[in-house]
């Protein structure tokens, strides 16, 4: 109960966010889940190369080309090597713990299950996986809500979460690796959800929809990305989203004025 002094449960928290660590960890700290640890995986996967632990440079080019925030880090290749570096210590230090691993139905948290799973073989006994996505707030009411990603969820729910927890089992594990093989055999550009599975599809699944949302007279480039992230019922980011924007730009599809290649600097029109 919240307030009172327990020991501290040997349970590691894992998830595919910032957002959603910082949640995880106010949520332990408040009391409302137990926990000693909050792991975060940082990379998106559900979009650019995912061969890359054979070729890290053509996952660095990834980041570089997509990045919206340009000049924001003096070396990305570095930073994307560091985040991975101190994920993987972090899960090489894992002995006996508890692992909980949380992840909404979508694109980035569905991908960084499978790639976290596939750096677990040895501890799956040990392992819980929690899909926020099974869980709907305030049902019946006008402000019902199924979470799209895990930080959409206030610290004080995820003690609501606790009842979904599924034990992995090997069956399960399996056919998560099968998932994720598949999905490095294909090395498309962009990866969704499809249902509690991951499915490759098209680099330009989202362009009819950016198009659809682009207005004939110029507007900010950041208005119409948030747009379409708002009204896309398939989760995706606006690095992505922005990405494909310059690429309709370069297919003159979409016509631009301002700082190409600079998101709030931008303004573009159809």
């Amino acid at each position: 109960m919240r307030g009172e002094k327990t020991n501290m449960k040997d349970i590691v928290h894992i998830c595919c966010s910032d957002s959603g660590g910082g949640t995880l960890k106010q949520a332990i700290k408040g009391g409302w889940i137990e926990g000693k640890k909050v792991i975060s995986f940082v990379d998106d996967l559900s979009n650019g190369p995912i061969k890359w632990i054979d070729d890290a440079d053509s996952r660095i080019e990834w980041c570089k080309q997509t990045l919206a925030l340009y000049g924001e880090f003096e070396d990305i290749a570095e930073c994307v090597k560091s985040d991975y570096r101190e994920f993987h210590e972090e899960i090489n230090k894992i002995g006996n713990e508890e692992i909980y691993i949380w992840y909404a139905r979508n694109g980035k948290e569905m991908c960084g299950l499978r790639y976290i799973l596939s750096l677990l073989e040895d501890k799956i006994s040990q392992i819980k996986t929690i899909d926020v996505s099974e869980k709907t707030y305030n049902v019946n009411q006008i402000n019902s809500f199924t979470p799209r990603c895990m930080g959409e969820i206030s610290p004080k729910r995820f003690k609501d979460l606790l009842p979904i927890i599924r034990l992995m089992d090997e069956e399960h594990y399996l056919q998560l690796m099968e998932s994720w093989k598949k999905l490095k055999d294909e090395n498309s550009l962009l990866r969704i959800p499809n249902d509690t599975d991951v499915i490759s599809v098209s680099e330009d699944y989202f362009d009819n929809f950016i198009l659809q949302y682009t207005e004939p007279s110029f507007r900010k480039c950041a208005r119409t990305v948030g747009e379409v992230l708002g009204r896309s019922e398939i989760p995706s980011t606006d690095d992505y989203i922005f990405w494909r924007i310059l690429q309709l730009v370069k297919n003159e599809k979409i016509i631009y004025r301002g700082n190409l290649g600079v998101m709030r600097e931008m303004d573009i029109k159809i």
